[in-house]
């Protein structure tokens, strides 16, 4: 069986079988949370640091560049607002990083002391 009849056959089993999958995944899922929990960590682990370094890797303000208190801000506020929107942290770290490669100019990187101050001086 040549390669493109057997992805063409595991399509045709994967739409029939469908809730079958479903279920089974599922069921695994259930089985497994500590590997599905590391797995997400560690996806979530890596977008963050490519955004990090999209962004500079360090505070625009006072140039810290330890990533463990280096934060996301948005430059024009409206944060809470816009992270509220997404259904995961990973959904909302890939629309900023489409964000900063389209170079939109919405986000900047802070460290902690630094948006903490800035969100005083905004008040």
């Amino acid at each position: 069986m040549s390669s493109e009849t057997r992805k063409a056959y595991m399509e045709k089993f994967r739409q029939e079988h469908k809730e079958e999958h479903l279920r089974a995944n599922k069921l695994w899922s259930k089985e497994n949370k500590n590997k599905v929990n590391r797995w997400a960590r560690l996806r979530h682990q890596k977008i963050r640091r490519e955004v990090l370094v999209l962004l500079g890797n360090k505070c625009t303000r006072c140039g810290f560049d330890n990533w463990k208190a280096l934060q996301i801000d948005h430059i024009n506020g409206g944060g809470r607002q816009d992270i509220e929107s997404f259904s995961s942290n990973v959904a909302y770290l890939s629309a900023v990083k489409a964000s900063v490669e389209k170079q939109e100019n919405k986000y900047q990187l802070l460290c902690a002391n630094c948006n903490q101050i800035k969100r005083y001086e905004d008040c």
